[in-house]
């Protein structure tokens, strides 16, 4: 639970690390924009078993199974803030 800049930067220190020492990273997430940014692969599960596994623009870009459309679909709503119902300014709903 760090804010974005410090998660950045992490994130790249740790990359950095695993490639100066050549070493695989293992980044688990729920966040696809950091694993499009990140990664070199990604494998989506769905019920504890890997449904869909690839070069992570490939595989994000042409997704073939329903939990990996659903997992775009979020995050992409999520980026938009669409179905996202805010409170009034003056604290009514």
């Amino acid at each position: 639970m760090l804010d974005a800049p410090l998660q950045r930067t992490l994130l790249e220190l740790l990359y950095d690390l695993a490639a100066d020492r050549d070493i695989t990273l293992l980044h688990i997430t729920h966040d696809v924009a950091q694993a499009a940014t990140f990664a070199d692969e990604v494998a989506v599960l769905s019920d504890g078993e890997i449904v869909e596994r690839g070069p992570v623009g490939e595989t994000l870009a042409s997704a073939d199974h329903e939990a990996t459309r659903t997992l775009l679909s979020a995050a992409s709503a999520l980026s938009e803030g669409a179905g996202v119902e805010r409170p009034a300014a003056d604290g009514g709903g």
